[in-house]
């Protein structure tokens, strides 16, 4: 897989997949997208015609070359925070996967399950305050959370917009 070096900064990277899931809310979701004057935790803010929110926390990333991964780092303060600020409303964490030719694969995630996947990985590992969910594509287009214990209970394929 080609990686473009333009995307290798990981601020352009998040700044095109912005973009682009902007765009993408707008024609599958019907939904007008605004960003927030401040980064607050929000990086999207969806609004449709009868005046709903949806407010959406964008993690873009490349391929981990060396394990063939996605790997979101998620800090538990802002995931928490991301939760506060929301209050419960309809928000989502989008892990933006970048793709062969500049295309990405979006996983639009509720908070809850974010929580719960972030929850079962901490079991496992020492460091407690950032860890990674990962996220492994397999050769016929799916993609499954890796490790596999965690990818029992959370099927990421039902999170991926097309």
């Amino acid at each position: 897989m080609k990686i473009y070096k333009k995307y290798l900064i990981r601020r352009n990277l998040d700044t095109y997949s912005e973009m682009i899931f902007a765009g993408k809310i707008n024609k599958q979701f019907n939904q007008k997208a605004f960003y927030p004057f401040k980064d607050k935790g929000i990086d999207i803010i969806g609004l449709d015609k009868n005046n709903n929110l949806c407010f959406y926390q964008l993690k873009a990333r490349n391929i981990n070359q060396k394990f063939g991964e996605y790997w979101f780092q998620v800090e538990e303060e802002k995931l928490k925070r991301f939760e506060k600020v929301t209050r419960g409303k309809k928000s989502f964490w989008v892990l933006c996967a970048l793709k062969e030719k500049e295309q990405f694969a979006f996983f639009k995630v509720p908070i809850g399950i974010v929580i719960r996947w972030y929850d079962e990985a901490k079991k496992n590992y020492k460091q407690k305050k950032k860890l990674f969910l990962h996220i492994k594509p397999l050769e016929d287009g799916t993609y499954i959370i890796a490790p596999e214990r965690v990818a029992k209970k959370i099927n990421i394929m039902r999170y991926l917009l097309k």
